[in-house]
């Protein structure tokens, strides 16, 4: 049922602090670098929750979602990565099966998608725990293997986007940054940065 299968990719990210295996060790040390992991756990929770309900369960799954958030006072940034999880959480495990990972083009279309390192991370953490809860057979070594090989290629693209890629143009705010910074934040984050580097060439110290 839903909910067994919920709580038991918790109980596998869990599970992961006694790996021994050197693949599994692999998302062990995965989980152990993962700001707020509670973040990723909420969205264990509720990933499947919309199923039974006879309309796409993503869907049905984000609207519920939605509400517990605003119950219990989520922060916003925290809002966006759960919607994300849960709205992409079925695309790793797609991708790696029915793409070709030696293609830098898979690598390039994923890195587009998911954007940032942390949500990376926690993407590949959720396919892991929501493969490995289906049942004991379910996460085999070739899908561990495929999993992490889709990692490693996607971090890898995201990390020499962050190196090469550059803004030259446009205010002295954003001259530098990587170029991805413009297509992960909203114009009204990016309004809120600059001003607070203007307090901060101002008085040598600016808090937010």
């Amino acid at each position: 049922t839903v909910d067994e299968h919920s709580l038991r990719t918790i109980q596998t990210l869990h599970g992961l602090r006694g790996a021994t295996d050197p693949l599994t060790r692999h998302f062990a040390e995965l989980m152990e670098e993962t700001e707020r992991p509670e973040v990723l756990l909420f969205a264990l929770l509720f990933h499947d929750v919309g199923k039974g309900s006879g309309r796409d369960h993503v869907d049905e799954g984000l609207a519920l979602t939605e509400a517990a958030m605003e119950r219990i006072g989520m922060p916003e940034p925290d809002r966006e990565t759960v919607r994300f999880l849960i709205r992409h959480h079925l695309e790793m495990a797609s991708t790696m099966t029915r793409r070709d990972l030696g293609d830098p083009a898979t690598a390039r279309a994923f890195a587009e998608k998911v954007s940032t390192l942390e949500r990376l991370q926690k993407l590949t953490l959720l396919t892991y725990a929501d493969i490995a809860a289906v049942n004991p057979e379910a996460l085999t070594p070739w899908r561990k293997y495929l999993l992490w090989q889709l990692y490693v290629a996607t971090h890898n693209q995201l990390t020499r986007e962050m190196e090469a890629e550059r803004i030259e143009a446009g205010p002295a705010f954003l001259q530098g940054l990587p170029t991805r910074y413009l297509r992960t934040h909203t114009p009204e984050q990016i309004a809120e940065h600059a001003q607070l580097e203007t307090a901060y060439r101002e008085r040598g110290l600016a808090i937010r």
